[in-house]
């Protein structure tokens, strides 16, 4: 596998190795996908420094300018759902990132927005096509100030509105 042109190697499903020598710094990508429900609330970047020569006794490594990014996909749960929902959001007040969750009786067009305090669209979370079934969507409100949002839903026969809190 390679990110950002290294070459790394896939351990498990949460660990990938990449194995590098940088005598100044090295940029690379490296996407980090979780399958349990819910959002965590903590990850972690653990560094090994591997050195082979026997003059050097260790190595330092630096990681600087982490971004995440916004939400790449939509969870579907299965199971059966008689109304349609949208759940408030969880955790709220949130702080970066936060869970909404929504369900579908039937097969419809799905919108899911979110508009800051002003009714500005601030993101498009989902615009498409869905079967019937219980959905989950990270909203990722890194690159937004702290302050009141709200996260819309219009299907073909629903729309509900959710106020949201972000602190920062």
């Amino acid at each position: 596998m390679f990110i950002g042109g290294i070459q790394g190697t896939q351990i498990s499903n949460d660990v990938l190795s990449i194995e590098t020598i940088a005598v100044d710094w090295t940029q690379f990508s490296l996407p980090i996908n979780y399958n349990q429900s819910g959002t965590p609330d903590w990850g972690a970047i653990i560094m090994r420094i591997d050195v082979n020569d026997n003059d050097n006794l260790g190595g330092i490594a630096l990681v600087d300018d982490l971004e995440f990014g916004a939400a790449t996909d939509v969870d579907r749960i299965v199971g059966n759902t008689v109304s349609y929902s949208l759940k408030q959001n969880y955790p709220n007040p949130f702080n970066l990132s936060t869970l909404i969750e929504y369900s579908l009786p039937k097969e419809s067009f799905v919108e899911l927005k979110v508009y800051d305090i002003l009714g500005n669209e601030v993101s498009t979370l989902v615009s498409e096509q869905q079967p019937a079934g219980v959905y989950r969507v990270d909203f990722n409100a890194n690159n937004n100030p702290a302050g009141l949002y709200f996260a819309r839903l219009t299907s073909n026969e629903f729309t509900k509105v959710i106020k949201m809190t972000l602190l920062k």
